[in-house]
């Protein structure tokens, strides 16, 4: 794909006066860490307080760590801490901490190893398949009233009928009412349906299909055929108390109620009964 000409001139001009609009003089270094903690915190949300971790290593690579703290002591959420590279500023790995456990994190998303340097060019080279047609193809740049509007900012959408929220910040509270609850177990994706839109749901025939995708081979091309129960999944997994049933995790609570509802949040499940 390529642009004509005039589109290529119109497109050099238009990136230009982006980065003349929003790039700043570039200062002689790169900010320390402190200072970037300083410019952290002086955009922080008013849910969150943001500090400074002694520096780490992370795949190999000497990083700081940025810790933005929850200020309120109603959720399960202790901190999550975020190390940045100390040269590139490139995010490495984050962690989120719960209260419940002070000496793991509940998550981490990270890199094991990772490297920075130009990649060959030739991994960038395409070459057409054996026998495959290449097709030249000049793609019209859409007119500066398009890429306007496409830059918009969306409007804040409306809740689904059914959904509520409760609390601010770390404590917020999601619930949804009217649910059918034993559709839900039995797998029946219409059973959320305006509340979670069509996600595959455990037991219908997309999510059936994707658990058959990875069931164990025997080898010949032909996977073993099994069903989930869910409904002793969903025994296994959750607990029974008054009004309901819960599931608890480290960061996350769902109480799925006898009468309809499902709540959830990142707060402690003796909350969300409160609630119920």
């Amino acid at each position: 794909y390529a642009l004509s000409a005039p589109d290529a001139a119109r497109y050099d001009k238009l990136t230009g006066d982006l980065r003349a609009k929003t790039e700043s003089p570039a200062a002689s270094a790169l900010p320390t860490p402190a200072e970037a903690a300083r410019a952290a915190l002086a955009h922080a949300d008013q849910s969150s307080v943001v500090t400074l971790d002694p520096q780490t290593t992370v795949a190999g690579r000497a990083a700081y760590q940025l810790v933005v703290t929850p200020r309120s002591g109603a959720t399960l959420v202790a901190r999550i801490v975020v190390a940045i590279d100390a040269v590139t500023s490139t995010p490495l790995r984050v962690q989120a901490w719960s209260t419940q456990d002070s000496t793991a994190p509940a998550l981490e998303l990270g890199f094991t190893d990772v490297r920075f340097a130009t990649p060959d060019a030739a991994v960038l080279t395409f070459s057409a398949p054996v026998g495959a047609t290449v097709k030249q193809v000049v793609v019209p740049l859409p007119d500066e009233s398009a890429l306007a509007g496409s830059q918009a900012t969306p409007s804040t959408a409306a809740l689904p009928d059914g959904v509520s929220v409760t609390g601010t910040g770390w404590a917020t509270v999601v619930t949804l009412a009217h649910v059918d609850v034993a559709s839900l177990i039995a797998g029946d994706p219409a059973a959320l349906t305006g509340a979670l839109g069509t996600q595959p749901t455990i037991g219908s025939p997309s999510a059936q299909a994707l658990i058959q995708e990875f069931a164990p081979s025997d080898g010949k091309g032909h996977r073993d055929s099994f069903s989930l129960d869910t409904a002793a999944l969903h025994q296994q997994l959750t607990t029974q108390v008054p009004g309901g049933r819960l599931l608890s995790s480290a960061l996350l609570s769902v109480l799925v109620t006898d009468d309809g509802r499902v709540l959830v949040g990142a707060v402690p499940a003796e909350t969300l009964r409160g609630m119920a």
